[in-house]
């Protein structure tokens, strides 16, 4: 399923290098009494990235369905990633799948070493066994595809639904094939508001559509502020496949 491992190892493979050269110690596993957690898969754009992590047990046999970590979260070393996670169960039941989505209004740095903390594997409800108390963290770096499109060339005026005078001002739309990220003027910084009024969704050629769950952000001490709007895919879609990107009723075309 996620057989991919696109991440950037450091250890024994490279004993034969100079120790100056050597990036930090990266160690993307990590043994929790019988249990193994790796970090198979870290991948994005600029704005968007997505974790995959595995937890099986070491003797290969299933594994409870719902057993899951207390805390979960990711940094790049300057901040803490705000992030969605999900756990899924494989068809066999020997692995929990452990998704991670974070999208930031910053352009994340291809270069930086991130870590995962874990904190206390808690066991589902009907197990007898106490959780498995501690923290652990595993290093990694994610892969990141620095190719997009700009299709906001010109400002873009959107007026809000209801309103007479008020408007978004589109200065920045950058579309991946793994997500989006979208730059704009707004006339106040009241977030509850932005994310009333603010929608978006892609128009593939077919004609079909793809929602977006957007993350967002307001900047700024005095109008106009800057805010931004970000999502990753859910599956990568190739630029070809864009017909169209609709922000609050306004047609894009790519």
């Amino acid at each position: 399923m996620y057989s991919l491992l696109i991440l950037v190892l450091v250890g024994s493979f490279f004993g034969c290098q100079d120790e100056s050269s050597k990036s930090p110690e990266l160690n993307a596993s990590i043994n929790i009494e019988e249990f193994i957690f790796k970090v198979e898969e870290a991948v994005g754009d600029r704005y968007n990235i997505r974790i995959v992590y595995s937890l099986r047990r070491q003797d290969g046999e299933k594994i409870d369905p719902q057993i899951e970590f207390g805390e979960l979260a990711s940094s790049d070393g300057l901040r803490s990633l705000g992030a969605s996670v999900a756990y899924s169960l494989s068809e066999d039941g020997k692995t929990i799948w452990i998704v991670e989505e974070c999208s930031s209004s910053d352009i994340y740095d291809n270069s930086a070493t991130h870590t995962v903390t874990l904190r206390d594997l808690k066991f589902s409800g009907d197990s007898s066994r106490d959780s498995i108390r501690g923290e652990w963290t595993a290093k990694f770096r994610v892969t990141i595809d620095e190719e997009y499109k700009e299709l906001c060339e010109d400002k873009v005026k959107i007026q809000i639904p209801e309103s007479d005078n008020y408007y978004y001002e589109l200065t920045s739309i950058q579309l991946s094939e793994w997500g989006i990220h979208m730059e704009m003027k707004i006339p106040d910084n009241d977030m509850s508001e932005f994310m009333k009024w603010f929608d978006a969704y892609i128009v593939l050629q077919g004609g079909s559509t793809v929602d977006l769950e957007m993350h967002h952000s307001i900047r700024g001490k005095k109008e106009p502020f800057t805010a931004t709007a970000e999502t990753m895919f859910d599956d990568v879609i190739a630029f070809g496949d864009v017909y169209a990107l609709v922000v609050c009723g306004h047609e894009i075309i790519v």
